[in-house]
């Protein structure tokens, strides 16, 4: 986000998407049948870092890579425009052409929404798209409009991207030269992970015409007593996104040292195969969430920066400031749980520690049987009776290896789980081949993950649910009444808060009772920063690099 830059659209805050200014002269919507046909005049003047010109083939070529079969076979997953007409047969090589992206002149192209996509409350979002470089990721490459849509002449390869991007010295995931954000990269070290970055001379400013103040930037990596000892002697200027609670205590108390608290937007949570694991039961899942300790694993995990959520949400989100009416983070007396409790003061369900409940849905699900086939006692493994015979109540749960907090949470709710019936499998693998399975890849045969994860700002459940490359959770969750909110909620009209809120609350109590993850906590990031940078005010934007942005010195 620091060295790519000009999006046509772009989040002025959580709940709303609004046009570029200082990318996009006009932009003009017209119906075509049923869809929606945006046609976008850039701004002349536009410029990569290098000085060359930005013209509208960037912006349809930077369409044309992502959705590109190419990419694909790359070992990449295309990018899902799949709200753009066209982009099936594009994306699966039907045809070479993307019917709904159309180059229209230098400076010119349209999209075209399909027209089962809108009214959506973020319907901005999809027309966000910034340029890439054609010259330097498919050189000698032409972007053609065929008047039935655009394409590239000649097409895209594994072969030319694999040079182009993936080229462990040269390729732009390494090196993204020329770029089009307020800086660009001067040096990267791929085993340090250092980065170092200057200005961007051309770059013209966001979307409020801000540009950066700062010269240049440094990127290492620092944790733990390290970084502390290097904020205090000033060898680190600013720690971003501190999430221990003890160091963010100690840096707390450290002179010439600032701090900037905000909400995460995301959470903690455990998450089920639904369509193949003994979590597809509603029963089941409840019961689990009977057994979780959300309060101590919070607390013992963030050090009392962290706090129970019960629905699908981070405490970040905006509307759920709004449904509770609690103030922003950087507005709170103090950063404790007892002033923290605003943000969990919604309607919702809490599956605090409750075993008898637990058994009690276990025991009218069907649980009620030992291994033998005889009455379920306690200390053993529940069992159920199926066409197949006796099957255990186990969740196979898989661990990324050295999971601090997969670690804690099995160490807190493991004798819970075994006290009702419910038996743990804990397989380790390498945090690679956990995502691959959590994605619906290998190693399968697992039905329990625990992990963390963040949302964008265009919140939008329904499209983690249909969505066929979804997380594990959403695989065979076809609960309809929940589905149903789901897209009550992304058909809200842009623009009307008060009905997405009330959307989103009547969704999040029907969350809280399918349950199709158990929410574990939701926390607070702390950036620690010397104080001599001013204006440094996380809370305010929707990304570090906007942030450092509006910083100065």
């Amino acid at each position: 986000m620091l060295v790519n830059g000009y999006p046509t659209t772009v989040f002025t805050s959580q709940n709303t998407c609004v046009y570029n200014p200082t990318v996009i002269a006009n932009a003009e919507e017209t119906a075509v049948g049923e869809d929606k046909l945006f046609t976008i005049q850039l701004r002349d003047g536009l410029l990569f870092d290098d000085g060359s010109p930005i013209t509208a083939k960037d912006y349809v070529f930077s369409l044309l890579l992502q959705a590109s079969p190419a990419m694909r076979a790359l070992g990449g997953l295309p990018a899902d425009l799949s709200h753009l007409t066209g982009f099936e047969g594009y994306a699966t090589e039907q045809t070479e052409v993307f019917s709904g992206v159309r180059l229209l002149g230098d400076l010119s192209f349209s999209l075209q929404l399909k027209k089962e996509m809108v009214p959506y409350f973020y319907e901005k979002a999809f027309l966000m798209v910034g340029p890439y470089p054609m010259a330097v990721l498919a050189p000698g490459a032409e972007v053609v409009d065929t008047g039935e849509g655009a394409k590239l002449k000649p097409a895209l390869t594994a072969e030319l991207l694999q040079q182009t991007i993936l080229d462990p010295v040269t390729g732009y995931l390494v090196r993204p030269v020329p770029g089009s954000g307020p800086y660009k990269l001067t040096s990267f070290h791929d085993e340090s992970g250092e980065a170092s970055f200057e200005m961007n001379p051309h770059f013209l400013g966001n979307h409020e015409g801000r540009k950066p103040a700062i010269t240049s930037l440094k990127f290492i990596h620092a944790s733990g007593d390290a970084a502390l000892a290097a904020l205090k002697n000033g060898s680190i200027d600013i720690l971003h996104k501190v999430v221990d609670g003890k160091l963010i205590e100690r840096g707390l108390k450290m002179d010439k040292v600032n701090y900037a608290p905000y909400a995460r937007r995301g959470f903690a949570f455990f998450a089920f195969d639904a369509q193949n694991g003994v979590g597809a039961s509603k029963a089941v899942r409840q019961a689990f969430a009977y057994c979780v300790d959300a309060v101590k694993i919070a607390q013992e995990y963030t050090q009392g920066f962290g706090w129970p959520v019960y629905g699908d949400y981070g405490f970040g989100h905006w509307a759920i400031a709004q449904a509770a009416g609690a103030n922003a983070i950087s507005e709170l007396p103090s950063l404790d749980g007892a002033s923290f409790s605003a943000f969990d003061a919604l309607p919702l369900h809490h599956y605090e520690v409750h075993l008898s409940r637990a058994a009690a849905l276990l025991d009218n699900d069907g649980w009620g049987f030992n291994a033998d086939g005889e009455t379920y006692k306690a200390g053993q493994v529940r069992h159920r009776k199926t066409d197949q015979g006796l099957a255990p109540l186990a969740f196979n749960w898989l661990q990324p290896e050295g999971s601090k907090l997969s670690e804690l949470a099995q160490k807190i709710i493991e004798e819970n789980c075994k006290r009702v019936g419910i038996q743990l499998k804990v397989t380790k693998v390498s945090q690679q081949a956990f995502f691959e399975s959590y994605y619906g890849r290998e190693p399968k045969g697992f039905d329990l993950y625990l992990l963390a994860s963040n949302f964008g700002p265009a919140y939008d459940p329904y499209y983690t649910f249909m969505n066929p490359k979804g997380m594990a959770y959403s695989q065979g969750q076809a609960d309809e009444s929940l589905l149903a909110l789901a897209k009550a909620l992304r058909e809200t009209p842009e623009g009307d808060t008060q009905l997405f809120v009330q959307r989103f609350m009547d969704y999040q109590k029907a969350y809280n009772d399918v349950l199709p993850t158990v929410p574990v906590y939701s926390n607070i990031y702390v950036d620690l920063y010397r104080n001599d940078i001013y204006n440094y005010r996380p809370a305010n934007h929707n990304s570090a690099a906007n942030t450092i942005l509006y910083a100065t010195r």
